[in-house]
């Protein structure tokens, strides 16, 4: 299975960074393997050293696309993104904003 075709896994990283507030790569991949176990050895396997590497390269470098927003960020710059002081306020926002328009 093509890793990126998980679609999962890519929202559970999505929810892991906004429902559990991770702010960091470690507390994101810790928060992956308790909360998404099965999209996480779905996706990798259940060798501890390879889906702890494989996690760590999709953080910095796999984006995701939020379908209420639009806005496609790596996992990475979610993080950055929610720790703003008014981020999840603006995050609502948007969302409302988006579901106006429909």
């Amino acid at each position: 299975m093509n890793v990126r075709d998980n679609e999962a896994l890519y929202r559970g990283g999505f929810y892991a960074i906004y429902e559990s507030e991770c702010e960091d790569c470690g507390e994101w991949v810790e928060a992956m393997c308790q909360c998404y176990t099965d999209e996480v050895v779905d996706a990798f396997g259940e060798d501890p050293f390879e889906v702890r590497h494989n996690l760590t390269d999709m953080w910095e470098s796999e984006s995701y696309e939020d379908p209420r927003t639009g806005v496609c960020l790596t996992f990475q710059e979610w993080t950055e993104y929610f720790a703003g002081m008014h981020s999840r306020y603006i995050y609502g926002e948007l969302i409302k904003s988006r579901q106006e328009k429909i």
